[in-house]
């Protein structure tokens, strides 16, 4: 069975938290989430919600844009959208062949 990929966000989201000397604790407080969130997005157990991302964001000192944007860097971040764009692409000219033929 093929593994599900998921997005990369706890490498950044940690790397982000110890370049202004915060802890788990600090970054859970500021952003009114639980440690355990905080430690379980740095493990990449589940992906933030637009929300979270908000919060950590304005918590890190950068926009929401910025930090969707050090996420997107992370190379098996890029892969991942690189894959996504060449399934939708494949999904768009099967449907137009479909309606083509209709």
């Amino acid at each position: 069975m093929k593994k599900e990929q998921t997005i990369i966000v706890g490498k950044i989201l940690k790397a982000l938290r110890k370049n202004l000397l915060l802890s788990q604790e600090d970054l859970a407080d500021f952003s009114h989430k639980d440690r355990n969130t905080i430690s379980d997005l740095e493990r990449d157990q589940y992906n933030p919600s637009l929300d979270t991302i908000f919060r950590l964001a304005a918590v890190l000192e950068m926009k929401p844009s910025q930090l969707v944007n050090k996420i997107e860097e992370v190379e098996e971040n890029a892969e991942y959208i690189n894959v996504l764009l060449r399934e939708i692409e494949e999904i768009k000219i099967i449907n137009k062949k479909n309606k083509r033929s209709q």
